[in-house]
């Protein structure tokens, strides 16, 4: 039966849909012959078109429902396949615990890519992130940062060279395995049709209420929950209608360390959310990411000055790398993005009268990704 709306469903609903070429010649011959006065058949052409509307709805669900089933019916089949829940689905026994997954480096080799022929984005990059720390990804727009973080999550395959993730080849691994090592954030994160908390839980169904609460403490998200009636359990329309886009950053953030992936990436994940909140992401993540790999794409500067490694890029390639410090010292392209970034928010602040503080100083490396 699905098989025949899809068949016919279609070609049906593109018939009674057109009303209007059924309505202008009888109504005409109306007209013509005294039956009908020119009100009423300007009437009927005006609103006979909105007559089969509801009817041509019903039948585009009936087309669209058994596509809609036999997708369900493939991501079920994937997850009976390949769970990635952390626990065992006949025994409901934990196969691990957040914390007990081995870092893993990151590494290109040569990589080279194009979104389109010819429009080259990554030229022969090469770079090394070792395990367990912490890497800035920087450069002006354009430069091929995000490209970057989508790459190494799967979403793009090099024209040539390699990315590999503790030693293997992303693009010799299936989506699942892929999956099992990566979570990443991103600057517009998708949020489903559901409660904050089944947003939460989408990698780890099974999560117990004190592990959500600690990951929903540590990306600042219970910040807002506490003040809605229903709490986590608070139902968001499609894409996290009815929340800013920090709180939407900030519960695809705490869906992320609840996946509890060895890699963790961040492409602009808190550049919508206000200063106070994003220093509390920053501590939380600091708590819950530790020993983790971490590669994080910043346009604030200030949120990177202590990482591990930074990597400067320009033109699709690697400008120069080192620590904040370091750079600064070259006075390469970086002290310049630096330049930049801190001289703005000064005048702003001599403006108001106010002292810009320094979101780095004193604060050790640990405490700000």
């Amino acid at each position: 039966m699905g098989a025949a709306f899809v068949r016919w469903g279609s070609p049906f609903s593109s018939l009674v849909a057109s009303t209007v070429l059924v309505i202008t010649p009888v109504g005409t011959w109306l007209l013509y012959t005294g039956d009908l006065t020119v009100s009423g058949f300007l009437l009927f052409v005006v609103i006979g078109p909105a007559y089969p509307v509801p009817l041509v709805t019903v039948f585009q669900r009936m087309v669209a429902l058994p596509m809609l089933a036999a997708g369900a019916t493939a991501i079920e089949t994937e997850f009976a396949a390949d769970p990635d829940t952390g626990s065992h689905r006949a025994t409901g026994t934990r196969t691990r615990v957040p914390g007990d997954l081995r870092p893993i480096a990151v590494d290109f080799d040569s990589v080279s890519f194009s979104h389109e022929p010819g429009l080259e984005v990554l030229h022969n990059l090469s770079f090394h992130v070792p395990a367990g720390s912490v890497t800035a990804i920087v450069g002006d727009s354009g430069a091929g940062k995000s490209t970057v973080i989508e790459m190494i999550a799967g979403f793009h395959t090099p024209d040539s060279g390699k990315i590999r993730l503790g030693g293997r080849a992303v693009d010799e691994m299936e989506p699942g395995e892929l999956s099992r090592h990566v979570a990443a954030v991103f600057q517009k994160p998708y949020l489903i049709a559901g409660s904050i908390r089944d947003n939460i839980c989408l990698a780890r169904p099974d999560a117990d209420d004190a592990t959500v609460a600690a990951v929903a403490h540590a990306a600042a998200v219970d910040g807002f929950v506490e003040g809605l009636p229903e709490g986590l359990e608070t139902v968001l329309g499609e894409s996290g209608a009815g929340l800013s886009g920090g709180q939407r950053q900030r519960i695809a953030i705490a869906r992320a360390l609840l996946a509890d992936r060895p890699v963790l990436l961040l492409d602009e994940a808190t550049a919508a959310t206000d200063p106070d909140n994003e220093a509390a992401v920053h501590r939380g993540l600091n708590e819950l990411t530790r020993g983790r790999t971490v590669i994080v794409v910043a346009h604030r500067l200030h949120t990177i000055r202590h990482a591990d490694n930074v990597i400067v890029l320009d033109g699709g390639t690697v400008a120069e790398q080192g620590t904040h410090d370091e750079l600064i010292a070259r006075g390469g392209r970086y002290a310049v993005l630096w330049g930049a970034h801190t001289v703005p928010a000064d005048v702003a602040a001599g403006r108001a009268g106010t002292t810009r503080p320094d979101h780095g100083a004193g604060m050790r490396r640990e405490d700000q990704l």
